[in-house]
């Protein structure tokens, strides 16, 4: 949770502060040159790695400890569970905002236009997979549901090629990258970043890299390994800008993410009362994501610009972002919506159970 508020940060600074997005509202960069916060604000599109990373990460050691705790335990049940888990969440926001949208602009009859198909987009969008059969999005932004979607969907296929080759679903990942591109390009840009975050979980990466001391005083261990990662970090902020082949790709919207999270997990997650401030960020992260882009950019444009200093911009968008999903948790508990999703989930699960009991007899 606390990766997750630094990753939602991320986002925020990248999607205020692209290029062609801020120059109308006389943006002060101050105390830093504007040239070099474009270049970190596009640096920053990491932030979709890093979910992703983080998406692996969490749903191998999930998968492992249920099963651990219940050796029957089938993959299926398992992307069942997480992909209703995600949509339930996801539909409700996305109905707040449909409905918000509505009252406010019938943005809807822009979006999805007013012929036969409109419905279909809609439902396709509320589904989650607009990005995938390339049809209309109500936010833009909203593209990566069908990365998350797509992800959960093969996890199934990823764990058993993993269990059976090891270490070399890395590579393979790499060998495969045009393939599933032609599938779905988001999968196969970000596939590798996924794999990667599965490896790391699996067999404890970063905390082996955490407890590992480059002295024998721990202090002076800890400022030698921050120069290095810090001077990494800047390295690859630049490397990052550039353009090659697809290896090159997978290093940026992969390895990079890996290092920045490896990075926040040495550095960040002990520095006491920061880390507490980014784990609550990180609790509303995914509302934040899916609501964010409502005020900085569909709705409240000028608004959003018109405090000017940058590092104002993102803290008053941030504030907004979350009191909007303190709203929305407030009305999934009034409304008990989240009761209704957990019934309707133990019961699609309690069908997978009863077929499996029935298969094993």
């Amino acid at each position: 949770m606390i990766v997750k508020g630094v990753t939602l940060l991320f986002l925020l600074f990248h999607h205020c502060f692209l290029k062609g997005r801020f120059e109308e509202f006389g943006v002060i960069f101050f105390p830093f040159p504007e040239k070099y916060m474009v270049i970190l604000a596009a640096f920053l599109k990491i932030c979709v790695g890093m979910f992703v990373f983080l998406s692996g990460y969490g749903m191998i050691r999930s998968y492992n400890h249920r099963l651990k705790k219940n050796p029957n335990y089938t993959l299926k049940e398992y992307v069942v569970d997480r992909y209703f888990s995600l949509w339930n969440k996801w539909f409700f926001v996305f109905l707040f905002c449909q409905i918000f949208c509505f009252v406010a602009s019938r943005l809807q009859f822009n979006v999805y236009g007013k012929g036969s198909y409109s419905i279909l987009y809609f439902i396709i969008d509320a589904l989650g997979f607009a990005d995938f059969f390339e049809t209309p999005l109500l936010i833009a932004t909203w593209w990566y549901m069908s990365l998350a979607f797509c992800i959960i969907l093969i996890f199934p296929l990823i764990v058993v090629i993993y269990k059976k080759i090891g270490v070399y679903i890395i590579p393979l990942t790499l060998v495969t990258y045009k393939l599933v591109s032609e599938i779905y390009f988001p999968l196969g840009r970000w596939l590798f970043a996924f794999v990667l975050g599965i490896y790391c979980a699996d067999h404890f990466i970063f905390e082996r890299l955490k407890q590992k001391n480059i002295t024998n005083n721990v202090a002076i261990s800890k400022l030698i390994k921050f120069i290095i990662l810090t001077l990494l970090f800047i390295t690859f902020i630049r490397f990052r800008q550039g353009k090659g082949n697809y290896i090159y790709y997978s290093f940026n919207d992969g390895f990079i993410p890996m290092f920045v999270i490896y990075y926040c997990y040495e550095f960040v997650n002990d520095i006491k009362y920061l880390n507490n401030v980014l784990k609550f960020i990180g609790e509303h992260s995914m509302n934040i994501f899916l609501t964010h882009s409502f005020i900085r950019a569909t709705y409240f444009e000028y608004w959003t610009y018109h405090f000017q200093y940058w590092w104002l911009i993102i803290l008053v968008l941030l504030i907004e972002s979350i009191l909007v999903s303190i709203v929305i948790e407030w009305l999934i508990k009034t409304l008990h919506y989240d009761k209704l999703m957990l019934s309707l989930k133990k019961r699609i699960l309690s069908l997978f159970s009863r077929r499996r009991e029935g298969n094993l007899q």
